[in-house]
């Protein structure tokens, strides 16, 4: 059975992007979510672009020291890079693995796929996710 995500925590524009945190600073709460240990209520990324029956597109974007929460991808997906940065992504266990994302790179992920994202790097990020939901 597919995730339902509350309306509420989709943003229409990239202005409307929800606050995000800096180093050291924790993320907001956001309902349902305990935090660190649940993805449940959270969104693959932050603007959800395109839905229909076959597949949603999202947007993310993160400024450099910025980071999005612990967050679960339930389907297969591809990312494709549109601003490089360097990331560490922190997975449920805590373990942490550092990548250089490049502008044009497209990957492959199946689920489960359970992380948090840091822009570490000097430059904005910014990936289309698309998920293929049918």
């Amino acid at each position: 059975m597919p995730i339902q995500y509350p309306r509420s925590s989709f943003t229409s524009s990239a202005r409307d992007l929800p606050s995000l945190s800096r180093s050291g600073d924790s993320w907001p709460s956001r309902p349902g979510s305990d935090g660190l240990n649940s993805t449940k209520n959270v969104p693959p990324a932050q603007r959800l672009l395109l839905r229909n029956r076959k597949v949603r597109v999202w947007e993310m974007l993160l400024r450099p020291g910025e980071s999005y929460p612990l967050h679960g991808h339930h389907y297969p997906y591809l990312a494709v890079i549109l601003e490089s940065a360097s990331l560490t992504l922190t997975n449920s266990e805590g373990r942490k693995r550092h990548l250089r994302a490049k502008t044009g790179d497209v990957i492959w992920k199946t689920p489960p796929d359970d992380h948090s994202v840091r822009n570490t790097g000097r430059t904005r990020f910014r990936v289309r996710l698309i998920e293929l939901i049918g």
